[in-house]
């Protein structure tokens, strides 16, 4: 009985971990980037809404005209920065040109 728990403590000893460590820091910093990527690339629909300062309804039909591109994957639904932040300008131009 006693040589089996030297085996297999001398099993447990012999295992070495790090190379599983840096596989999974590698794993994590790549999610971070890709969650940062995402971030800073796309917006979620009510993030969008709520940086143009318009409604659901007026954000929808933007959508539906073409002027803010969806990206669809599963049920995630995403937009880019870029269009909204560019729709934002146009709204701004467009609300000075009113007046």
């Amino acid at each position: 009985m006693s040589s089996f728990w030297n085996n297999a403590n001398n099993y447990r000893h012999r295992l070495d971990i790090r190379p599983i460590a840096k596989g999974a820091i590698k794993l994590n910093s790549y999610c971070f980037s890709l969650y940062y990527f995402l971030d800073k690339e796309f917006l979620s629909t009510q993030e969008a809404i709520d940086y143009l300062g318009i409604s659901r309804q007026g954000f929808y039909s933007l959508v539906e005209r073409g002027k803010i591109t969806k990206v669809k994957k599963g049920s995630a639904v995403l937009y880019f920065r870029c269009e909204i932040e560019k729709q934002k300008k146009e709204r701004k131009i467009n609300r000075y040109r009113g007046r």
